[in-house]
């Protein structure tokens, strides 16, 4: 309508309005993709993988095996079985989180330190105490059918091993495509969003 010379004011009707508010805080959605990504990261150790299957890991697992002697805990049978690959506690899992990082974006991640070794593989040397062989030993010795393959790190100083990676957090095209979802819901619909997670 006109209000004057050269002057017009348009009514912007509701759905322009919503589409503005949604430009102006971002927030709801970004918290959606942030949990949606944040539990595919967590899936991705009961899956074994995201964009691409993990590796096994090395059996009998003598990493964890020594971790389990340096506490002189008893050894599980999970040390002896290939899957599930970068599971022990379900500690690294279950600390995956997200969060907005200024009101414009989202980050997903963890606080383990020994979260990008298992990210992006690497090289980790694990030291084998007088106490660890001790208790190796005892273990051989008890059950040699179950720990003689492991006889022969009772003559070692350290155990040297190349861990592969298995990637948990990345953005795969499904994820784009949903992200994408997301954010279209988010400017036509803006009323109907509710964060899950």
């Amino acid at each position: 309508m006109a209000t004057g010379e050269g002057d017009v004011s348009i009514d912007e009707g509701e759905r322009i309005r919503l589409i503005r508010e949604a430009f102006a805080d971002p927030r709801v959605p970004l918290m959606r993709i942030g949990a949606m990504m944040t539990t595919r990261s967590q899936d991705a150790f009961e899956d074994q993988g995201r964009d691409e299957e993990w590796p096994a890991r090395i059996t009998p697992n003598i990493p964890g095996i020594l971790s389990d002697l340096e506490r002189g805990a008893g050894v599980p049978a999970r040390r002896f079985q290939p899957r599930p690959a970068g599971v022990d506690t379900g500690r690294l899992r279950n600390s995956i989180t997200w969060r907005l990082v200024e009101g414009a974006a989202v980050e997903i991640g963890t606080n383990l330190p020994y979260a990008a070794l298992i990210q992006w593989g690497g090289e980790v040397t694990i030291p084998i105490t007088g106490p660890m062989k001790s208790r190796l030993a005892a273990l051989i010795q008890d059950d040699p059918d179950r720990f003689g393959s492991l006889e022969h790190l009772l003559e070692m100083d350290e155990w040297n091993q190349r861990v592969s990676r298995r990637v948990f957090i990345t953005v795969t095209p499904v994820d784009r495509e949903d992200i994408v979802q997301i954010v279209r819901d988010w400017f036509t619909k803006p009323r109907s969003f509710t964060v899950r997670g």
